[in-house]
């Protein structure tokens, strides 16, 4: 079996192919932010966890910090 130059380029093209796949689907390298927009950063960074308490008059859980306008009032 010879390895002619369009054997090689094939094979060249195919690795680079795989390659963009698992870089894209973050299988290898990189981490899973990368190439995503950032957020800005004032936003709140999704999955933060908060305290909660329980309303007094709906029994609904709300976050301690921030309004919550009750329909039961």
């Amino acid at each position: 079996m010879t390895l002619t130059l369009p054997k090689i380029l094939i094979l060249l093209a195919i690795c680079w192919l795989v390659w963009r796949f698992l870089r894209k689907n973050n299988i290898i390298g990189g981490s899973k932010s990368e190439g995503a927009p950032r957020a800005p950063q004032n936003r709140k960074a999704e999955g933060t966890i908060e305290d909660m308490v329980k309303c007094p008059k709906c029994g609904a859980y709300v976050p301690v910090k921030g309004g919550h306008d009750c329909p039961g009032a």
